[in-house]
Order: C-alpha cells, then structure tokens, then sequence
C-alpha cells in the first residue's frame, strides 16, 4: 500500500490503536478541501394522460353516436 500511495502522489496511514486513528483524521481533515458540485434531479409525472384518455373516448362517442342515432337523412 506504501507503495501504491508513493507511485500515485498519494499518503498512506495506518492506525494501530485509538490515538493513531484520532491523529489521522485530524490530518485528513487538513487536506485541502475542495468544493464538489451536485446536481438535484426532480421526478416530474406526466399529468395529461387521464386527459387525453378522456378526450379519446369522448372522440370515439362523438364518432358512434353519429354513424347510429344522429345520423341524417340527406
């Protein structure tokens, strides 16, 4: 691991009791920081499709009724 962490720029720590690990946190949190960027994804649902549901039968009714009872004598 000492090793990897050289070649690559990187620190390598180990704790071996409860004062170590203290110690290294106190130096990972003296890194340099660096500000990350999220972005936040709404779920949108579409609302429309009862509607178009309800104007396609509408159509279809429209349709019926005009072949059968509406229909004129011309």
């Amino acid at each position: 691991m000492t090793d990897i962490a050289n070649s690559t720029g990187g620190r390598y720590f180990r704790a071996t009791n409860r004062n170590a690990l203290d110690s290294i946190y106190t130096a990972i949190d003296r890194l340099e920081k660096s500000n990350v960027q999220s972005r936040i994804f709404n779920k949108r649902t579409d609302e429309y499709e009862p509607w178009v549901g309800a104007a396609i039968v509408l159509l279809l009714l429209s349709i019926l009724l005009e072949i059968s009872v509406f229909r004129t004598v011309g």
